[in-house]
């Protein structure tokens, strides 16, 4: 009786482990890819404005 009764917590915490990793790499391929392109993204952006402004400080 014992033995069955973990058995079948077990069961159910392994299938929530994996429900959850299976959300978890769900959530990191549709999130993470935007999240690290609004970083790049950004990044770009800061760079492109200081390259600006070195570019205007050799004009002027």
């Amino acid at each position: 009786m014992q033995q069955n009764e973990i058995l079948r917590e077990n069961k159910f915490y392994s299938w929530t482990v994996t429900r959850k990793n299976v959300v978890g790499l769900v959530v990191m391929t549709i999130a993470f890819p935007m999240f690290y392109h609004s970083l790049v993204k950004d990044e770009m952006h800061m760079r492109d404005e200081r390259m600006k402004g070195i570019k205007g400080r050799d004009y002027f």
